[in-house]
């Protein structure tokens, strides 16, 4: 199974040639895709979209999504301040949860120019 650790709900379009095949993956999303102090409307109207896109786009690549982001509250631009050996362990539960071999995990690059993607790479390593 390949897991791809991802910041937001369109990051997986960096990783696309990785998702063209049969093998399993599984789309860890880390943040719930808006920024802090968003409506709660705003909030609604993202997690319904990325849900949709996933559903037609991404389910049929033998695809699986987990929200952790939404559930666990993680605004978009805040994810580094939710690195913890406790959301490290839970990630880690949610992947060991699948009860799949995992041959790949993929991410954004460290690449100093968006928190949440740097913070991504992190947790990935």
């Amino acid at each position: 199974m390949k897991v791809f650790l991802l910041a937001h709900q369109d990051d997986e379009i960096f990783a696309l040639p990785h998702i063209l095949n049969s093998e399993k993956k599984l789309f860890i999303y880390l943040t719930n895709g808006v920024s802090e102090g968003s409506t709660e409307s705003k909030l609604d109207n993202r997690t319904v979209e990325a849900k949709y896109i996933f559903e037609k786009y991404l389910s049929r690549f033998n695809g699986v999504a987990i929200w952790w982001g939404l559930e666990n509250s993680v605004p978009e631009g805040e994810l580094h301040k939710f690195i913890s050996v406790e959301n490290l362990a839970s990630i880690e539960e949610e992947i060991k949860n699948q009860g799949v071999r995992v041959t790949q995990i993929l991410t954004t690059t460290f690449e100093g120019a968006h928190q949440d993607h740097d913070a991504a790479a992190v947790i990935s390593r």
